[in-house]
């Protein structure tokens, strides 16, 4: 009988130490996690979880279709429930209410029996990826916008607000009788009557956000009179 009982506080201790160690692991860990049940109540989840998720330490056990997080994950249950009946990780990209993005992976909670009794969400930060593949983006869009300039059977010439030029495509050179390299050193206002310079002066002036810039009408005169 003493043997039994002990073999039952050990048993206890044991599983007391396993539950330490495992509050302490997702303590420190510092990235947004939530382990559900399979009827998807939330069973624990990270320090880092309560911000992003908006979780509040009663909310274990509460259905997380309840919880209203700072972060728009679009069908969440229906990935939920997939995740758990297919056995298969998936992964989102997802955007919080500050516009940082997360990739989202949800992983099948499985028992040692193999059974899925549930499933764990982990948000990874990508911004800095994500910042990239704008980058990269930005860079095919000024390279496709190049070759346009650079191709174009009209005279195309780009400057800033202060006149100076930034392309001169090969149709401008023929017309104006200046290269590329020869174009960059200049400004807009050396091209340009001293008449018209005042309507530059207006045209180049910056636009309001989400407004065009006017088209420099006073340069493409000059450079008509040029051809002309």
């Amino acid at each position: 009988m003493t043997t039994i009982i002990e073999e039952h506080e050990n048993r206890n201790q044991e599983l007391n130490q396993i539950n330490n160690d495992l509050i302490n692991l997702l303590a420190s860990i510092d990235t947004p996690i939530v382990i559900l049940h399979r009827n998807l109540s939330i069973r624990r989840f990270t320090p880092a979880a309560k911000v992003l998720l908006n979780l509040i330490d009663t909310d274990t056990n509460r259905p997380i279709s309840n919880i209203r997080p700072n972060i728009v994950i679009p069908d969440l249950e229906s990935e939920l429930k997939q995740a758990i009946e297919s056995a298969v990780t998936k992964s989102l990209e997802v955007q919080d209410d500050n516009g940082h993005w997360y990739l989202l992976r949800l992983h099948p909670y499985q028992k040692q029996d193999k059974n899925t009794d549930g499933v764990v969400m982990v948000f990874i930060g990508i911004e800095a990826i994500k910042d990239n593949e704008q980058l990269r983006n930005a860079l095919q869009y000024e390279r496709r916008l190049a070759a346009v300039v650079r191709d174009s059977n009209d005279a195309v010439t780009v400057q800033d607000f202060n006149g100076h030029i930034l392309a001169w495509n090969q149709r401008t050179a023929e017309m104006v009788g200046y290269t590329e390299g020869e174009a960059l050193q200049l400004n807009a206002n050396q091209l340009v009557p001293d008449i018209a310079r005042e309507e530059m002066r207006i045209t180049s002036t910056r636009p309001k956000k989400h407004s065009l810039a006017k088209p420099h009408v006073a340069l493409k005169k000059a450079i008509c009179s040029r051809c002309g």
